[in-house]
């Protein structure tokens, strides 16, 4: 990907004016609009939620910037207590950790939460088990 590529301000806008739009509507954040999330699997236990990278969320070199990778993980981690608690019970992210392990950019981000609470485990804390 090229830095021209990377600084195309018309994709931007329109990806922009698109993520606005559909946030006008009742359903996912502005975030997810404009970062294309996708749940390319959701089980009973487990879940993964994805971002496909490109100009909308790479910096000069083609590196994710780590706000869009923090919305991918951030995602996962609101979606997969939602598999095992009931509906409607409010969740914040109370602590959010991300090492670097210096791999190389992918095409697509991805993040998969396995569920390692019951859940009667999980109205006093859950955990998860995260690969991204």
């Amino acid at each position: 990907m090229s830095l021209q590529e990377t600084l195309n301000p018309d994709l931007l806008h329109k990806r922009l004016l698109t993520a606005l739009a559909a946030n006008r509507e009742p359903g996912f954040h502005f975030p997810g609009y404009f970062l294309d999330l996708t749940w390319p699997h959701i089980g009973t236990q487990s879940v993964e939620q994805a971002m496909d990278t490109g100009p909308h969320c790479v910096d000069r070199e083609g590196v994710v910037i780590p706000a869009a990778l923090a919305v991918v993980v951030d995602g996962a981690l609101a979606t997969a207590p939602r598999l095992v608690i009931e509906p409607g019970a409010r969740l914040a992210t109370v602590h959010l950790d991300m090492q670097y392990t210096g791999m190389s950019r992918a095409a697509r981000s991805t993040c998969r939460l396995r569920s390692k609470a019951s859940s009667r485990e999980t109205r006093s804390a859950s955990r998860f088990r995260a690969a991204c």
